[in-house]
């Protein structure tokens, strides 16, 4: 089974070529176009929500200094808006603007040079930040979320006309998550296996494989894909961050998920 990798600007990017069909298979969180009457279903959870809001110590020292500030997350619907947006609420705060730009790397890089003061960052920056850069910038609580980071999704057409590969491909998702839960080093043995990004990885085997404990540590890539209980939790929780509009009625998890392949590759 071939699977071309293709990297697109931002996430919003990535699920307009999956509604236009020029992509079959996207990752995110894309519960707000499904809401919206776009033929997407998600069919696996890769990771589970592990973002930091990170101030300029210089001009804030906490969540209520944000108030009426600009803040920069990923993407309009993302994960890091959800959290941004849940935090603005629970502190009773409103932000000056919400602003967009993708990539953990390039947000932190801008606050590294005084073009931005407050954001949000993954893991991996996370640990960077804290190692070098704590002197500049400054980490504000938050509670644990248990939401989605990534899931995997694709349009409706691709689910009913290709299902037997998208069995393979769950079938090796679960395979690996397995693996890495049971032994965050064995990352770095299947990228040396399959060559997988070899000049991207170069001097970063430690980056790599710490970031991945950390993953597995805090329990945040699931071995049986998320599925139901995923889903419920991610309704719960972008309903609440207001990046979906919240429903009326309990949604049905089968308007937003396609769970039977997932259900076939778990008891194989």
């Amino acid at each position: 089974m071939n699977i071309e990798v293709s990297y697109l600007h931002s996430e919003d990017i990535a699920t307009i070529a999956v509604i236009n069909q020029e992509a079959d298979i996207g990752m995110g969180t894309p519960y707000a176009h499904i809401q919206q009457g776009q033929p997407l279903r998600i069919f696996y959870q890769l990771s589970q929500l592990r973002f930091f809001p990170v101030v300029n110590k210089n001009y804030y020292q906490s969540w209520q200094d944000l108030n009426g500030a600009t803040i920069y997350s990923s993407s309009p619907g993302s994960g890091t808006e959800a959290v941004l947006n849940l935090m603005a609420q629970k502190q009773l705060i409103h932000y000056g603007q919400m602003n967009y730009l993708p990539g953990s790397g390039v947000r932190t890089r801008a606050m590294l040079e005084d073009e931005i003061l407050a954001s949000i960052v993954d893991a991996e920056y996370h640990d960077l930040i804290l190692k070098k850069y704590d002197h500049k910038l400054k980490f504000l609580p938050i509670p644990e979320f248990r939401a989605s980071d990534e899931t995997l999704y694709a349009h409706q057409n691709f689910i009913r006309n290709r299902p037997e590969a998208l069995l393979i491909l769950l079938e090796e998702l679960i395979s690996v998550w397995k693996l890495v839960n049971q032994d965050a080093s064995n990352i770095i043995k299947l990228q040396k296996q399959y060559q997988l990004l070899p000049e991207q990885s170069k001097n970063k085997t430690e980056t790599i494989r710490a970031y991945f404990q950390q993953m597995v540590d805090s329990n945040s890539l699931p071995n049986d894909g998320g599925g139901a209980t995923a889903a419920e939790a991610d309704l719960e929780f972008y309903q609440s961050a207001g990046t979906m509009n919240k429903l009326h009625t309990p949604a049905k998890i089968e308007n937003f998920w396609e769970l039977e392949l997932l259900e076939q590759a778990l008891n194989i």
